[in-house]
């Protein structure tokens, strides 16, 4: 495959992630609008969201705290596929080295470790919380599965070298204008 091909497929993945992260906070969105009204009769009826459901009966603050950690997180991560998006549609194999491509790279490489440290922060408090209040199963739930990997910050790092070349690169191209 050439380089342009394997361009517009990369295109087509960022958007279906995208737009499936868009879902996702759609959900979470409606999930945290319905937290408010729950009904009880829910958790009986669902043996999964009974522990879910006894958090939030008892502990509302911590309940509507993670919630908002957890659509955060979300919003972030769709912010990130957003300018991932962006620089995959503005980027030419012709002139890749410019200025709107540079500081989309560099605003993902932003949005990656503000998404580790939050994640961190987050899972460090939802696991203190699940000790002190003797709820473990809460850190087995998929709504507040927040996944602080440490790999963030690789991909940040990867991503920061990155947009300094390309800065650089925008540059070299003005420079090399200048002269001619």
């Amino acid at each position: 495959m050439k380089t342009k091909d394997i361009l517009a497929v990369f295109k087509w993945v960022a958007r279906v992630l995208y737009l499936g992260t868009l879902v996702w906070v759609l959900l979470l969105l409606a999930i945290s609008i319905h937290a408010f009204d729950l009904p009880s009769w829910m958790a009986a009826q669902n043996e999964a969201a009974e522990p879910l459901q006894r958090f939030r009966t008892h502990h509302p603050q911590q309940y509507f705290f993670f919630l908002g950690f957890t659509l955060l997180i979300a919003v972030l991560k769709l912010l990130l596929w957003k300018n991932i998006t962006d620089v995959l549609e503005n980027i030419k194999m012709t002139n890749p080295f410019t200025s709107p491509v540079a500081s989309k790279l560099e605003n993902v490489g932003n949005l990656l470790v503000i998404i580790c440290l939050i994640s961190f922060l987050a899972n460090l408090s939802l696991e203190n919380i699940t000790q002190v209040m003797d709820v473990k199963s809460l850190t087995h739930n998929r709504l507040f599965n927040l996944n602080s990997d440490a790999s963030y910050l690789l991909y940040a790092g990867v991503v920061y070298v990155i947009s300094k070349i390309f800065k650089r690169g925008v540059e070299l191209q003005q420079e090399n204008e200048l002269t001619i």
